[in-house]
């Protein structure tokens, strides 16, 4: 054998994706990623970078089909990436339910489990068609891993431990990717505690010996699970949020005028402040804790002088975005301008960069989890007042990088505190140094790659 035979044969023994087969032969070892939320694929970024990061590990040997609803438009790199396949759920089985569930709880009662029924049905026979399609060839038998998320855990948890059982799929690996509870977030809408009780039992009932691993959003998220489960911590990996390269960018000032003077239409030669807050306009969100503090500011805004006017975008859409619009309506503001939408994330990016402060009015509904609008926030540099609850000092470390409020009260506070005392700007200038030395230096690549790729 020659000399460069021999080191291309050496080089080839070292690549991960190269198993020998025998002496003289190799395989090339595919895998096929799953990745799965019975949600809004645009409304799940945690997902969509999932996706993008497993795709872009190995483009030659990955195929990665995402699986969820299409109700917007994900990030454009995701819709980009070759070996990425976005399959669109047929909820059009399931969703006329929804009307039905609204009117009363004794329709929610009935009608909530033929929507989980249709769904399950619908589910089974598009996920086992997805799982064992072969997207390399009948040369080729890769690797099955799915990686899914939670909540919602009715019905997938359920509907993956039950295809598994009958042999309908066949997983090498199945992760599962926990945001938060979803018993604690049906407990925000539905006060009957066997509901709750009896959903809080099928979420965790049909997961102890079925993943073969378990991510969390937050540390106080992985200990609650651990004891719940009686799991293993050792298969349990806390991988935080942390924003992408999209955020964090800077704008030109050509770039900022023509998202302020354009998009949102704000009058830039007045003085003024901009302030982001993005909402989901649901229960673990009261909104009505900022627009109280928005009254409040606006009162003390009459009485400065040269004036000074704050421009406040909400973004996203939920079920009571309708009920404090007209709210929002019925005020008769001078100093203040509240204005809603829904952002292109190039848009949204944007808006955070020119942003002067954002507010947080995510109250976990089990306590555990992380906003990852903060995440998204700090990546573009921008201070947060967050409403507080357990888990929230893992990201928001009071005084340094935001403020953590208890109520309208302290809300009022700080935004004062920041935007219209003489001493704001020095003070959001520190805690924008924070950010920049302690949050920028590590994005999602860098997380993901310590703590997610190894175990795929």
């Amino acid at each position: 054998m020659s000399k460069r035979a021999s080191k291309r044969a050496s080089e080839s023994s070292n690549n991960n994706d190269i198993e020998p087969r025998s002496s003289s032969q190799h395989m090339i070892i595919k895998k096929h990623f799953i990745v799965f939320v019975l949600g809004d694929i645009g409304h799940s970024p945690r997902m969509q970078y999932h996706s993008l990061s497993i795709a872009k590990m190995n483009e030659m040997n990955h195929h990665v089909d995402f699986v969820g609803l299409y109700d917007s438009d994900p990030h454009e790199q995701v819709l980009n990436q070759k070996n990425l396949k976005i399959n669109r759920l047929a909820s059009q089985w399931w969703n006329w339910v929804n009307y039905f569930m609204r009117i009363h709880f004794l329709f929610f009662l009935l009608f909530a489990p033929l929507k989980v029924i249709l769904q399950f049905l619908v589910m089974s026979i598009q996920l086992s068609c997805i799982i064992n399609r072969n997207p390399f060839g009948k040369e080729y038998t890769p690797k099955k891993i799915l990686l899914t998320q939670n909540p919602p855990a009715i019905p997938t948890l359920f509907l993956f431990w039950l295809l598994q059982k009958i042999h309908l799929i066949k997983l090498d690996e199945y992760i599962i990717d926990w945001h938060n509870y979803g018993f604690s977030i049906l407990a925000l809408s539905r006060k009957n505690k066997y509901l709750i009780k009896f959903a809080q039992y099928l979420e965790f009932s049909f997961v102890r010996g079925c993943a073969t691993h378990h991510l969390c959003v937050s540390e106080k998220l992985k200990e609650d699970l651990v004891k719940r489960l009686k799991i293993d911590p050792n298969i349990v990996t806390v991988m935080y949020d942390r924003p992408p390269e999209m955020f964090g960018k800077n704008l030109s000032s050509n770039e900022r005028t023509e998202l302020l003077e354009n998009v949102l239409k704000i009058d830039t030669s007045r003085n003024f402040k901009l302030i982001i807050s993005s909402t989901s306009w649901t229960e673990d969100e009261d909104f009505s804790v900022l627009l109280s503090s928005i009254i409040d500011l606006e009162n003390k805004l009459k009485d400065l002088s040269p004036p000074l006017y704050l421009e406040f975008v909400i973004t996203g859409k939920g079920p009571q975005k309708e009920y404090y619009l007209k709210k929002i309506a019925s005020l008769n503001l001078k100093f203040c301008r509240i204005q809603t939408g829904y952002l292109s994330y190039s848009d949204y990016s944007k808006l955070l960069a020119s942003s002067d402060v954002g507010v947080c009015l995510h109250y976990s509904s089990s306590k555990l989890d992380l906003p990852m609008k903060v995440v998204d926030m700090f990546g573009s540099n921008l201070p947060v007042c967050a409403i507080e609850y357990d888990a929230l000092p893992e990201l928001v470390k009071h005084g340094q990088n935001g403020y953590i409020f208890k109520n309208k009260k302290e809300l009022t506070e700080y935004l004062d505190e920041l935007l219209l005392s003489p001493e704001g700007s020095k003070k959001l200038k520190s805690m924008k140094e924070h950010l920049k030395q302690n949050f920028q230096t590590h994005r999602w690549d860098d997380e993901w790659s310590s703590k997610v790729r190894p175990l795929l």
